[in-house]
């Protein structure tokens, strides 16, 4: 299966960051070190017919497991698909690669593969995941109990507490549940798990909190670094160097029975050099490879023990650069592509809900899936509808833009004026606009924006779009247009700076914000050193 697999890899699927086959094949064999390791230990008796047959039984699903998320985690989701499809079928009927995979088997031929007999084996997917449901990386292997259970069984009951802010809440999905349980397991084992993911999937949130929270504390001791074009080699080495201690001459490391774990957040973002190298990947892949680097201060040569790396990135483009392959060998890639409406649904919803129960009105409470449906359908309409050109290239929107959606709406506290669905929609409406709104730059795209929004009131909310807005429309205006939406405004400026509670409320009176405004600027110009001679007008 390891060759086929690979080979309809190379021909098939897309992967977010390219890979060599013998890094595969490494990182195959490291996790099933990992699984057997905790399906050996136990009252197994190979001796009887029974405990052999358990026995064969852990070691077939150890290596399907290990096969999945070696060979079958480096594509986007699509990929995944193909590829689960392609390995039902190959085990059910390894003629089907001869049959309907044609490009498969020319590549199968050249890498000189045989086909395997199997006279001798009497059901061949026994062992398999016993259904069709979902993708075959949708479901982890328990070792210890010696069964396939779905990802989503393995999380525990969440609830929000009521003290939480918005930025530390961290849902549990199957994708956290995934990137938790592989991380923890490489890295107890002593092996380097790479997480690769577009913008705000929370792989970096994920990975932290296993390093922080889930490993013994007493056992590791996290690094935390963060890359960014300007990182160089040296500024890489002296946070690592300021975290170490010394053994001995020429050997550092952590405290005594500690691993130190560096984790390297945006790790392909440094600049490429002339001669196409990334200097702060280097130095980690001398530190990796070598097991140290040398003191520039001494010119010599340190030792660095009990330390291991795991990192995060994006795919590559867009600022970020492709790694080399000398690099990557050394890691699991782990590729998280990004959430499907259902997780994003199930995300949104559980934190909006848990939010909208703190005191707000019933009449609130019940719009908290309308906020969801309704952010849903705008971010996945301008994905779609608002694409990046020359003249437009800031028009990329990524989970953050939905995240920022969501969390204005939160901004806002229980309150007498806001005890209906009217002003929710009121509410989502400007923190859309603020999110989505502002960055576009052409007409059109903005009539586009109002047109969504009017849809959004009508269809999500049920509300009157034309009479809900009929407060702030100007008096040359028989219609809410893109003018009329200019002049919505929520904010928490409305009371002074030097109070402790300042409400986040809508701004009903323009005139009033006008002045408040103005008294803010003259506040600042006569206590600065360089004031601001600026004109406050609506526009």
């Amino acid at each position: 299966l390891v060759e086929p697999s690979m080979a309809f890899l190379r021909r098939t699927c897309k992967e977010m960051s390219p890979t060599v086959d013998s890094a595969l094949l490494t990182s195959l064999l490291g996790l099933l070190r990992c699984l057997l390791a905790a399906a050996i230990p136990g009252p197994h008796d190979a001796n009887t017919e029974e405990g052999g047959n358990f026995r064969k039984k852990q070691l077939e699903c150890c290596f399907l497991f290990a096969l999945f998320w070696s060979t079958g985690v480096t594509s986007d989701a699509a990929g995944r698909e193909k590829y689960s499809l392609f390995v039902r079928e190959v085990m059910k009927d390894v003629d089907v690669i001869d049959e309907k995979y044609g490009g498969v088997a020319t590549a199968l031929a050249v890498r000189k593969w045989r086909k395997p007999d199997y006279k001798n084996c009497e059901d061949k997917t026994a062992f398999l995941v016993q259904t069709d449901e979902g993708n075959l990386q949708d479901w982890c292997y328990d070792p210890r109990k010696g069964k396939w259970v779905s990802w989503v069984q393995t999380l525990a009951k969440f609830t929000i507490p009521d003290d939480a802010e918005f930025s530390t809440i961290m849902v549990p999905t199957a994708c956290t549940a995934q990137l938790s349980y592989m991380c923890r397991t490489l890295l107890t084992h002593g092996l380097r798990p790479l997480v690769c993911g577009p913008t705000g999937t929370g792989k970096s949130v994920s990975v932290i909190k296993c390093v922080t929270e889930e490993l013994d504390q007493s056992k590791y001791k996290p690094i935390q670094l963060g890359f960014s074009a300007k990182t160089s080699a040296t500024m890489t080495q002296d946070i690592i160097d300021g975290q170490l201690g010394k053994r001995r001459k020429g050997v550092f490391g952590p405290p005594m029975g500690q691993t130190a774990i560096v984790f390297v957040d945006d790790m392909n973002m440094p600049e490429v050099e002339t001669y196409g190298a990334q200097p702060p990947i280097e130095l980690l892949r001398q530190l990796v490879d070598c097991g140290g680097y040398y003191d520039l201060k001494e010119k010599s040569w340190v030792d660095i023990v009990d330390t291991q790396v795991c990192c995060a990135m994006g795919p590559p483009g867009g600022g970020r650069n492709g790694t080399t392959p000398r690099f990557l060998r050394h890691f699991s890639l782990l590729c998280v592509d990004s959430f499907d409406d259902d997780t994003l649904t199930l995300i949104f919803s559980t934190i909006v809900k848990a939010y909208f129960m703190r005191g707000y009105s019933g009449d609130v409470c019940q719009q908290a899936g309308n906020v969801v449906d309704a952010t849903m359908r705008t971010y996945r309409e301008a994905m779609k509808g608002l694409l990046p050109t020359p003249s437009k290239s800031h028009y990329t929107f990524n989970l953050r833009d939905f995240s920022r959606v969501v969390q204005g709406v939160l901004l806002q506290a229980p309150s007498g004026e806001f005890a209906n669905k009217s002003s929710v929609m009121r509410l989502w409406t400007h923190e859309a606009l603020r999110v989505f709104g502002d960055r576009l730059t052409d007409d059109n795209d903005r009539k586009w924006m109002c047109a969504h929004a009017a849809t959004m009131c009508k269809e999500i909310f049920r509300c009157d779009f034309q009479s809900e807005f009929e407060h702030i429309r100007p008096a040359d205006e028989t219609e809410t247009g893109y003018g009329t939406l200019r002049r919505l405004f929520w904010g928490d400026y409305m009371t002074p700076a030097d109070e402790d509670d300042r409400p986040y409320v809508e701004v009903r009176d323009l005139q009033l914000l006008q002045n408040r405004t103005e008294d803010s600027l003259a506040e600042f110009n006569q206590t600065s050193k360089k004031p601001m001679e600026l004109v406050m007008f609506m526009f």
